[in-house]
């Protein structure tokens, strides 16, 4: 027994040398333990052993066996790592059955969902989701299978326990194997906040145009043009009633050098220095200046910013 304790790991010795010394009580010596081999290797063994006892009750013989459960071990360990994996991830996770039912989740789907995971494990999907939404994910699945596609996902309401909804994008995989067990396995994001700010953008470009419209109406009425500068990039943008107004082609360069090219020879360094002071120092400017109309005129025009 000593030279079956010299293979035993360091960090497993003083367990498995406590069984031992309940199995001098027993009669039974079973344990799961690493050990040392000759060359170095480590492996997992299983002790199944019984002790026989002489008349005085003390042990006088050890018959027993020894199985490598190094497979089986390695399983259990890699399946142990995917579980925290599956726990401590933000996205929520599930898995159906060929019916469309939950058979696991994690912590983070059941709070998205509000119900407890006792609630939802055994529950048809449409606790949760429309049954149109479960109808189409049951037919991408179906197609996942077929290898029609290699990816899935919908973004759907999630109906919680309380009653509100939660905008999520689930992306979703199809499990082969028997067809009586698990069949879908997907994740689970809430795209509550993108969806906000998609539709804020949306809002805020609805609201930007109408903005324009009014100004493109105004300027014509007014016969007034309007202009923007971006000082990173030095461009001018100009809408079109000011390029009618200084009789130019929409085409030509956007730059700020050749913007001011427009402006008369005497009156072009009065512009460039407002337009410098403003960029600089959010000053504001209002001037009288002439332009250089391609006919020939110098009609007077009035910049202000």
């Amino acid at each position: 027994i000593e030279r079956f304790f010299e293979h035993v790991h360091p960090e497993d010795r003083e367990r498995v040398s406590e069984r031992f010394e309940d199995a001098s009580e027993t009669g039974e010596w079973t344990c799961e333990c690493r050990i040392v081999r000759a060359d170095g290797a480590r492996r997992w063994i299983t002790v199944d052993g019984e002790l026989s006892f002489d008349d005085d009750g003390r042990p006088v013989r050890l018959i027993g066996i020894i199985s490598d459960i190094t497979a089986r071990k390695e399983r259990e360990e890699e399946l142990e790592l995917y579980e925290t994996i599956v726990e401590t991830i933000e996205d929520g996770i599930y898995v159906l059955d060929e019916e469309g039912c939950f058979v696991e989740m994690n912590d983070a789907y059941v709070e998205m969902t509000g119900y407890d995971a006792e609630e939802l494990r055994g529950a048809h999907c449409s606790l949760v989701v429309d049954e149109s939404v479960s109808e189409e994910s049951a037919d991408l699945v179906e197609r996942l299978r077929s290898g029609s596609m290699n990816d899935a996902s919908i973004e759907a309401d999630i109906h919680r326990a309380d009653g509100t909804a939660l905008r999520a994008e689930s992306t979703f995989a199809a499990l082969s194997g028997d067809s009586t067990g698990p069949q879908k396995v997907g994740v689970v994001r809430d795209v509550t906040e993108r969806v906000e700010r998609e539709r804020a953008l949306e809002q805020h470009e609805r609201e930007l145009q109408r903005a324009l419209d009014l100004l493109h109406t105004a300027e014509r009425v007014a016969d007034v043009g309007g202009f923007e500068i971006d000082p990173e990039r030095r461009e001018v943008y100009r809408t079109d009633h000011l390029f009618e107004i200084f009789e130019r082609s929409t085409d030509e360069d956007p730059s700020l050098e050749n913007a001011l090219r427009i402006y008369h020879d005497d009156d072009r360094q009065a512009v460039d220095e407002a337009i410098e002071k403003a960029i600089d120092e959010e000053a504001p400017y209002d001037l009288e200046v002439r332009i250089r109309a391609p006919a020939g005129d110098i009609p007077w025009v009035r910049p202000t910013g």
